[in-house]
């Protein structure tokens, strides 16, 4: 092997393998330090992604990714192409260790988070079937929010329906629902609105009490209906 710099910081094997900081490198690039081990990569050029790391496998179904392992807790984390698979799926896997550092948290079969490759993303599962699939038992999903003593009827979390059909009445968010303070900051009622170009209206409040209003948004008993209500196939309104 070569040996640079009297403190014997870097070390070039002929088996070829490199390290820093490191005598005896297990791997092509191998740096051992007491202080924090930082990698910097600097580019001034312009083009497509001038400083990056390519990571390429010639053999298939050997996946590409990076690596994460703390030798105190005995967690494993790794991102990327995962082993064993033809796809081009990419991962965030987990894996809690006995004993030391194993390779196989790259398996697909470890995965908390997967985008497939015609852009599906999981979240508990590795084959999501919608742009974005929940699977666990009782999967729960929480909008929470940060803004502290809302003033009532302030929205406190919504979802958007955005159409991008430009033709009519699109490229806007032409339906949504809302969580609102109702009265006080932390009794929280439902708004949902519809309607087209951009501007939906509010077509039925769910109060914090539970009462629904239909074409008001300040039902006072169970169900307050503001217009006619037709019943089954009767054609009368009331």
């Amino acid at each position: 092997f070569i040996t640079m710099s009297p403190t014997n910081r870097y070390t070039t094997f002929t088996a070829g393998n490199v390290g820093i900081g490191n005598t005896s490198p297990l791997y092509k690039l191998d740096v051992v330090s007491s202080d924090w081990v930082q990698a910097r990569f600097s580019a001034t050029a312009d083009g497509y992604a001038p400083a990056s790391i390519l990571l390429e496998s010639e053999a298939s179904s050997r996946g590409q990714g990076i690596y994460q392992y703390n030798s105190v807790s005995k967690n494993s984390w790794f991102s990327g192409v995962p082993y064993s698979t033809t796809s081009d799926d990419w991962i965030i896997a987990h894996k809690l260790e006995t004993t030391a550092f194993n390779a196989d948290v790259a398996q697909m079969s470890n995965a908390l988070f997967c985008v497939n490759d015609n852009g599906n993303v999981g979240i508990g599962t590795d084959s999501p079937d919608a742009k974005l699939e929940l699977s666990s038992a009782q999967p729960r999903i929480r909008l929470t929010d940060t803004i502290t003593g809302v003033s009532s009827g302030s929205t406190t979390g919504a979802i958007d329906f955005y159409t991008s059909d430009a033709s009519s009445e699109g490229n806007a968010v032409n339906a949504k629902i809302e969580s609102y303070a109702d009265s006080i900051y932390g009794r929280l009622g439902l708004r949902f609105f519809t309607g087209g170009g951009g501007a939906p209206t509010q077509a039925m409040t769910i109060n914090w009490v539970g009462s629904v209003g239909i074409g008001t948004t300040s039902p006072q008993s169970k169900l307050q209906v503001a217009g006619g209500i037709q019943m089954a196939d009767d054609t009368d309104t009331a």
